[in-house]
């Protein structure tokens, strides 16, 4: 009887600790939403780590990720900090991108675009690393902002060589944007700077079309 009485207390009071846990992160959220609602940045970040490093899963609905990320993308631009202040922002926020990618999977494509352009732009990371994040972001999703797609075909012609395919995908790239976007004139006259002459050019573009003999587009570009 002893033992029941032990067993029913120790259920009774586990539930309870959970009742209360609910409750105080509830309360905590509740803290951030306002402060995120009145522009009460510096407040917000707070109570927005102790649920993003807690359980952000029962928060999503109410755009956790977005707003944090608003957050710290404010900080990041609008707040005076020191340099050494702006680096461990700046490593804090790729942290932020790889929790916000484990819990809303649905938005890969977003926070991975954003946290290339983190690496290339604030943190000036290796391009190496920083092609393959803006490559899978797009591989995601299609329809990738072509903001973050010229990111991606500057960082080709920048890193472009003997060694690798980075003119011919460029090419690529600046092809299909000036396909899809061609009231912008723009990326033409990327695809006309990535070769130095018409001879470069056309040799660009043969190697582009044996590279995929399928694609009869290639051929004639």
């Amino acid at each position: 009887m002893k033992r029941k009485f032990l067993a029913i207390a120790f259920i009774i009071g586990f539930s309870s600790n959970l009742v209360i846990k609910a409750q105080s992160d509830q309360a905590i959220f509740s803290l951030f939403y306002e402060s995120h609602k009145n522009k009460d940045f510096v407040t917000a970040i707070d109570y927005g780590w102790k649920i993003v490093n807690n359980d952000p899963a029962p928060w999503l609905r109410f755009k956790l990720f977005p707003k944090m990320e608003e957050i710290l993308w404010y900080m990041h631009d609008s707040m005076k900090v020191s340099e050494s202040e702006l680096k461990s922002l700046n490593d804090t926020i790729l942290y932020f991108y790889d929790r916000a990618i484990k819990f809303e999977p649905k938005n890969e494509s977003h926070y991975i675009v954003r946290k290339a352009y983190v690496k290339e732009v604030w943190r000036k990371d290796n391009p190496e690393d920083v092609i393959k994040l803006y490559e899978k972001a797009i591989e995601l999703d299609p329809n990738t902002d072509n903001f973050y797609k010229d990111r991606l075909g500057m960082l080709y012609i920048a890193n472009a060589n003997e060694s690798n395919d980075y003119k011919l995908k460029a090419l690529d790239l600046y092809s299909k944007l000036a396909e899809s976007d061609a009231e912008n004139p723009i990326w033409n006259q990327k695809l006309e700077g990535i070769a130095e002459d018409i001879t470069e050019l056309v040799n660009i573009t043969k190697k582009s079309w044996e590279f995929d003999k399928e694609n009869l587009e290639k051929a004639w570009k």
